[in-house]
C-alpha cells in the first residue's frame, strides 16, 4: 500500500464514521475525527467491562432424596396419610 492508498483509506474510514466530512476536509479534520472516536472506543471498553463483571454460576436446587421423603411422596399420591 502505497501512501495515497493509505490516505485514501483513512479519508474512508473517517467519512464512514463522519459523513459530514468531504473531500474538502483538512488532514486535521480528519485526525481529529479518528482520534475522537478512538477516545469514545476506549470509554465505550471502559464502561463495558464495568459491567461484564463474573457471575456466579446458577446453582441446580438441591432436593430431598431421602427414602423417606419418597415414603412420603408414594403415601401423598394414593392418600394414605
Amino acid at each position: 500500500m502505497n501512501n495515497s492508498q493509505f490516505i485514501a483509506e483513512i479519508y474512508s474510514i473517517a467519512w464512514s464514521i463522519n459523513p459530514d466530512l468531504d473531500d474538502a476536509s483538512s488532514f486535521q479534520d480528519i485526525v481529529a475525527e479518528i482520534k475522537s472516536t478512538k477516545e469514545k472506543a476506549i470509554r465505550w471498553d471502559i464502561l463495558q467491562a464495568a459491567f461484564d463483571l463474573p457471575k456466579p454460576e446458577p446453582q441446580l436446587p438441591t432436593f430431598d432424596n431421602s427414602p423417606e421423603r419418597w415414603k412420603q411422596m408414594a403415601q401423598d399420591r394414593i392418600g394414605n396419610t
